[in-house]
């Protein structure tokens, strides 16, 4: 995979004209973690990494998205289908109610850091995901995301 550059984060303005903003990017941003701040997390060199390793033609993005904006953003990345977010400060409580179905340990904790989106893209990166390992992405308990996975953004 020949990994096109990213900037080194997005906004909410960023996504309300992505394909101008990210069009050109190959392979293109699927996966990415929304925060106010964002800018110090490592998670896209992390995640970036794994999806080299898999061979899963998506990159991973930081995107600063201010408390206010999380439900629009939201919006936003369900209709560019995108395949997932993670939600860092401070959005993991307040995203817990922007979804359609939350596991139990979601529930009982009253935060959400994983949030799964259901389109096709969805499924083929875990159709992927799954000829690439053993292990299922969205179950089991070697899988610490899994103790705050929220299944579906639909009430938007």
């Amino acid at each position: 995979m020949n990994e096109q550059s990213i900037t080194d984060r997005y906004t909410l303005a960023d996504l309300g004209r992505w394909s101008e903003v990210a069009g050109e990017i190959d392979p293109p941003i699927r996966l990415g973690v929304f925060g106010d701040p964002v800018a110090h997390s490592l998670s896209p060199q992390m995640q970036n990494a794994a999806l080299r390793a898999f061979e899963i033609n998506m990159q991973y993005a930081r995107f600063h998205i201010r408390a206010n904006e999380l439900r629009p953003a939201l919006r936003f990345i369900r209709e560019l289908d995108f395949v997932g977010i993670n939600l860092t400060v401070p959005h993991k409580i307040a995203g817990l109610p922007q979804i359609d179905v939350a596991d139990e340990s979601a529930s009982r904790c009253g935060a959400v850091n994983t949030l799964r989106l259901f389109s096709r893209n969805s499924q083929r990166f875990l159709n992927r995901f799954a000829r690439s390992t053993s292990d299922d992405p969205w179950s089991g308990r070697r899988h610490r995301s899994r103790d705050s996975l929220a299944m579906r953004v639909g009430k938007l």
